[in-house]
């Protein structure tokens, strides 16, 4: 007899645990009260290390690579090391950080949340670091720790939520401080007794930019088309920028049909250092003829270097792919995981087509907000899910599926979820117009048709979906 599958509705599926608190304190003590301030509050704790790169540009501290006992989203004391330019901290409701954890930040974190400096009663506070810092709360533990369960009790511990007038003044000990505008460059947090290096270009993060990444089960899932139809939907609502993360997949520029639009290539610049502008990448970029607002990051197909676009006409903003002492390769994990989080901090919603490769699904799926995995319905795309999926949790992050239907529907949506009991976004219907669409000029009319299932999906980067 046949097991029943009870269907969940989609609401049901999507739901997420709420963004932990990352504790990044590097003193043993002050760490462990920090952790059970977090608990107090009822909110999950990540422990996280600062990487020991001494004045370094915050986006170049991303590759820090995920060990294997790390676990998603769980109030353990295991690092998941993900890195300062991560979702999770980008997203952490709360950073707590002591001084000689901030002194290996160039500046302020990239996260959405308030910023704790916490030092013990014993200890006066660094002015150098609390300035360059610039954290939304100073404080000194344990005197201070009533006060700080009380702010992580509340909904939102934003900077720039709402906050009841006698926090400022509640404590003599736990000093606000107001968030001051980013400048346009951040001086960075030195050694005493070291003279400061010189100041490193400053990014600053957009909540509304989110990164959304699509990795294939299998070959041929269809993963770069899902994600560039969802790039094409989302572009009519705010910027966003479609990453090619796989430089053997041909060009996802071709699905597009944009193959011979002007712009940078992967092979015509160089982010290894994390100094890249990514506002002025983004404008860079080939742009979509049938949406101005989707810009394409992806790969020439050319064995010599783009000659295309005018390098000279950028104000020399990029390092050419022939600078003679460029060291980095395009295809670089690292290279192509700092641009991408250029692009974030630059306020641009990026889409990423990652290859299915453990080393680029674990460092750039840190990266992501959400990742996706793009699930034809057969049993070896099942299996094969299972196993990317228990990687992805071995790097600190839980994946959703899309299920893409084949044209035969001998395995259900119900049938999938309790195969692999991970949250399903979207549902793609089989269409057999779109090869041939692809081959004749690219994307047109099957958007609608592929995309009608994803509202879920898109509503994790903040759209709407209305295709």
């Amino acid at each position: 007899m046949a097991m029943a599958i009870k269907k969940l509705p989609m609401a049901h599926r999507t739901e997420a645990p709420a963004n932990p608190v990352v504790n990044a304190v590097d003193d043993e003590a002050l760490r462990e009260e920090v952790a059970l301030i977090v608990a107090a509050t009822g909110r999950d704790c990540v422990q996280e290390t600062v990487p020991p790169v001494a004045a370094a540009p915050v986006a170049a501290q991303t590759f820090a690579s995920p060990p294997a006992s790390a676990t998603a989203l769980a109030p353990s004391s295991v690092s998941t090391g993900a890195g300062v330019s991560s979702a999770l901290w980008r997203r952490a409701p709360a950073v707590f950080v002591d001084a000689p954890a901030a002194r290996r930040l160039a500046g302020r974190p990239h996260s959405e949340g308030a910023i704790f400096l916490v030092r013990s009663d014993t200890e006066a506070e660094d002015a150098q670091v609390a300035e360059v810092l610039a954290p939304v709360y100073s404080a000194s533990l344990p005197a201070d720790n009533v006060d700080i369960v009380e702010l992580l009790g509340r909904g939102d511990v934003r900077p720039d939520a709402p906050k009841p007038s006698d926090y400022q003044n509640r404590s003599n000990h736990l000093n606000h401080h107001q968030n001051p505008a980013s400048p346009a460059f951040a001086d960075v947090i030195t050694a005493p007794g070291t003279e400061p290096v010189p100041n490193t270009p400053a990014t600053t993060t957009d909540s509304t930019a989110t990164c959304l990444m699509l990795v294939p089960a299998v070959g041929g899932a269809g993963a770069s088309i899902v994600a560039a139809a969802s790039a094409l939907v989302l572009s009519r609502e705010k910027p966003v920028c479609l990453v090619d993360a796989d430089a053997l997949a041909g060009g996802i520029d071709l699905v597009l049909g944009m193959e011979t639009e002007p712009g940078l290539r992967w092979q015509d610049f160089s982010a290894a250092d994390g100094r890249l502008d990514g506002a002025a990448l983004y404008e860079a970029l080939p742009s979509c003829p049938r949406s101005p607002a989707l810009k394409v990051l992806t790969w020439t197909r050319s064995r010599t270097p783009e000659t295309t676009y005018n390098h000279a006409s950028a104000n020399n903003k990029f390092d050419s792919a022939d600078r003679p002492d460029r060291t980095d390769r395009p295809d670089d994990v690292r290279h192509i995981a700092s641009t991408i989080s250029c692009l974030i901090h630059a306020g641009i919603t990026v889409i990423v087509d990652c290859p299915k490769q453990v080393e680029y699904v674990t460092t750039l799926g840190a990266l992501a907000d959400d990742t996706v995995i793009v699930l034809p319905t057969s049993v070896r795309a099942i299996a094969a899910a299972g196993h990317l999926a228990s990687i992805c949790a071995q790097a600190g992050f839980t994946p959703n599926l899309a299920v893409r239907y084949q044209q035969h529907r001998d395995i259900s949506v119900e049938e999938v979820e309790y195969a692999l009991d991970l949250p399903i976004v979207g549902e793609i219907e089989y269409c057999k117009k779109v090869a041939h669409e692809i081959d004749v000029g690219g994307l047109a009319g099957t958007v609608g048709k592929l995309t009608r299932g994803l509202e879920a999906m898109f509503a994790l980067v903040g759209g709407g979906g209305d295709g």
